[in-house]
């Protein structure tokens, strides 16, 4: 069995973008939900039937 040692320095996790930019997403309704997706990969979507006020 050939074993190696890999050792290397990790930054901080970095939690986001810095700066999302509204204009890169699509969303529209679906039945009884609510579908967000990038417009440049239609891979990347999210499904919520939940949907709830925010307040500050």
């Amino acid at each position: 069995m050939d074993t190696k040692n890999h050792s290397s320095v990790v930054g901080p996790a970095q939690t986001g973008p810095e700066r999302i930019d509204f204009d890169d997403y699509a969303s529209y309704e679906e039945a009884d939900a609510l579908v967000i997706c990038e417009r440049e990969n239609a891979n990347a979507w999210v499904k919520s039937d939940v949907t709830v006020e925010l307040r500050e």
